[in-house]
């Protein structure tokens, strides 16, 4: 019964989204013709996109932080690529001793595919400087695949939106502690 609730509760935030979005959106008066955008010149940046992102937070026991930024290209209206950069931070708190903190450095290459009109999937390789933790995990840097998805909202070139991504490398996982990076922020030009 309550998979049933949660089920009829998300479809209901949904649905209720995507109706107030549809009211928001301006159509063109009929009779009108729509503006010939083939005479116009169009910017080399309406076609940059670039994001803003944190995530994977942590802060009762010790602290963890991430932060992710990228830039892209549009290719077409619902495929851009790019290349990007992200920032881990975890602080392991130690009662009466020194605290033990890391840092890892990453960069990564990106394509992203819109599915719907909120709704993306994509694919990520990144190079990434693990820190040391303990003996097992002496740092490396590692290569390494994603596979996410997202959703975002809003009106305008920013919206907000939240991403997920799959460590496909086991190692990489390891270092990480995680099997997800969970990313919220802010989407330019989706």
């Amino acid at each position: 019964m309550k998979i049933i609730l949660k089920w009829i509760f998300v479809t209901n935030i949904m649905l209720t989204t995507y109706y107030m979005q549809a009211q928001i959106i301006r159509r063109p008066s009929p009779g009108i013709e729509e503006r010939n955008t083939d005479d116009e010149e169009v910017s080399k940046y309406d076609a940059l996109t670039a994001d803003i992102k944190i995530g994977n937070l942590g802060f009762f026991g010790n602290l963890f932080i991430s932060g992710k930024t990228n830039v892209g290209y549009q290719i077409t209206p619902w495929l851009n690529g790019g290349i990007g950069g992200k920032v881990f931070y975890t602080q392991i708190f130690v009662p009466s001793a020194p605290d033990f903190k890391y840092t890892d450095l990453g960069g990564f290459a990106y394509a992203r595919a819109k599915v719907f009109r909120n709704f993306f999937a994509q694919v990520e390789y990144h190079y990434t400087s693990f820190d040391y933790v303990s003996p097992l995990l002496t740092g490396a840097n590692i290569s390494y695949p994603t596979i996410g998805a997202g959703y975002v909202s809003g009106n305008g070139p920013w919206k907000f939106g939240l991403e997920l991504n799959f460590l496909v490398n086991e190692l990489a996982r390891d270092y990480q502690g995680s099997v997800l990076e969970y990313w919220t922020g802010a989407f330019y030009h989706f």
